[in-house]
C-alpha cells in the first residue's frame, strides 16, 4: 500500500517501513478523499480497488 501512496505523491520512498504508522494513517486519508472515498484511514476493500492494490495482507 504504501509504494501505492509513494507513486500518488502522499509519501516519500524513505517512508516505506511496513508499518500502518501515522504518516501511511494520514496519506491514506488524504488518498481517500483525492478519489472520492470516505476519508476513513482505512485501507477496506473501495480504497483497495482505488488504489489498485490487493486487500489482503502480504506475508
Amino acid at each position: 500500500m504504501q509504494s501505492a501512496l509513494v507513486k500518488l505523491g502522499l509519501l516519500r520512498k524513505s517512508d516505506i517501513d511496513g508499518e500502518y504508522g501515522w504518516l501511511t494513517v494520514l496519506a491514506v486519508r488524504a488518498a481517500q478523499g483525492r478519489l472520492g472515498l470516505v476519508p476513513d484511514a482505512t485501507c477496506g476493500l473501495n480504497t483497495a480497488d482505488a488504489l489498485r492494490i490487493s486487500p489482503w495482507p502480504m506475508v
